[in-house]
This record gives structure tokens, sequence and C-alpha cells, in this order.
């Protein structure tokens, strides 16, 4: 199997997911918990275990969702799924499983850290 570089994986370094527990709708910026919805993606998001393409970690917009341009992706379109928080420690593709570890992956060139992620994260069974 081909491995891909980072850039095409939208591979996420530590520092940007920020947080050891994972990437999460619930530390996104664009995430309002007393709405339970999301500046970019339509519909109801869950904080906890929800996850797309387009997180970015911050300080929650909280009720400043008003101020939002008026289109949504679909959660399809955004790749939303309820299977976070992610990183590369609990997925499927990562050779040596752990947050605090440095390993190969089987899809993403080079080494990766356990406590990034990308896009093409898969829950380990």
């Amino acid at each position: 199997m081909n491995r891909v570089e980072k850039s095409v994986a939208l591979y996420y370094e530590p520092q940007s997911i920020g947080s050891v527990m994972g990437a999460h709708c619930g530390i996104c910026w664009k995430f309002d918990p007393v709405a339970h919805a999301c500046v970019e993606v339509a519909g109801t998001i869950n904080g906890t275990r929800g996850i797309c393409g387009l997180y970015v970690e911050g300080e929650s917009v909280g009720d400043r969702l008003a101020n939002t341009p008026g289109h949504k992706v679909s959660k399809e379109e955004a790749g939303y799924s309820e299977n976070g928080p992610t990183h590369c420690g609990n997925c499927e593709y990562i050779v040596r499983r752990g947050i605090y570890v440095t390993s190969p992956c089987r899809k993403v060139e080079g080494l990766v850290d356990g406590r990034a992620c990308c896009n093409l994260w898969s829950k380990a069974t």
C-alpha cells in the first residue's frame, strides 16, 4: 500500500489538536456547547464524541453563531462522525498504539505522533 504525505492526509501536529485526549468538537472554536451547533456544519453536534475534517482547536464561539455565514456544509461533506475523540494513538493504522509514542503509520509517510491526528483516522478495534 502506498502511503500519502502528511499534507495530503491533513495531518495535525499535537499542538494543533490542543488536547492529549484527542480532537473533538467540544474543543473546536466553531462549536457552541449551549446550542450543540457548529459554525460550519449543519445539524446537531455532539461536543464529546463528534469530530470532523473542519476541526480547529480554540475557545468556543458560543452564542456568537449569529454572526456567521448562513450556509453550512452537511455532516457528510465535513466528514463528521461521532467516533471521537481522535488521535493517532487510537487509530487502527498506527503501528505502535499509544498517546505518548512516535510510530510509523500504515497510511501516512514518515513517523506520526500518538497525540497527532489526520483525516485518514479510523478507530482501532
